[in-house]
């Protein structure tokens, strides 16, 4: 059954590796695979998976050679869906945003294709997240806060 992305993004709580296409991106583009960590309330941090490996160490090289600890790599039997040797999580690039901001950017249907992220996967996410030059301190912040939280 399709459901709304608001209706699965509603019920998000955990940790998990979800799929659709962005609308901020070309509307070629094909859909993508995104971490999604709730964090408390109605905010999320996402951060796209890529299989753009090769261009994404190259494009931080030239641009800002520490965001390379910003890049978490992923083999391929690490999780059923990937289907290169490598794909990368880029969390340079993670966002902050409100469930309905998400639902709104998803331009078809928002599935759930992984709901068990080992915990080795989440610090290291956690730790690019943190140590990325590129990332926002008010995400760094919020991702903070949800460390905290948990660990209280």
């Amino acid at each position: 059954m399709k459901l709304p992305p608001e209706l699965v993004l509603n019920v998000l709580d955990n940790w998990c590796i979800c799929h659709f296409k962005d609308e901020k991106h070309a509307p070629d583009a094909p859909h993508h695979f995104y971490i999604v960590i709730p964090l408390q309330g109605s905010n999320l941090v996402i951060s796209i998976i890529t299989s753009q490996v090769e261009k994404k160490k190259s494009y931080y090289t030239k641009v800002n050679i520490k965001a390379l600890n910003g890049l978490v790599f992923l083999n391929r039997g690490e999780f059923s869906f990937l289907t290169r040797d490598v794909s990368v999580i880029d969390c340079n690039q993670a966002e902050l945003l409100s469930k309905a901001e998400l639902a709104d950017r998803v331009n078809s249907e928002l599935k759930i294709i992984e709901s068990q992220i080992p915990a080795r996967l989440k610090e290291k996410i956690q730790k690019a997240i943190l140590e990325s030059p590129l990332v926002r301190p008010h995400i760094k912040r919020a991702l903070n806060s949800l460390i905290s939280n948990l660990n209280s």
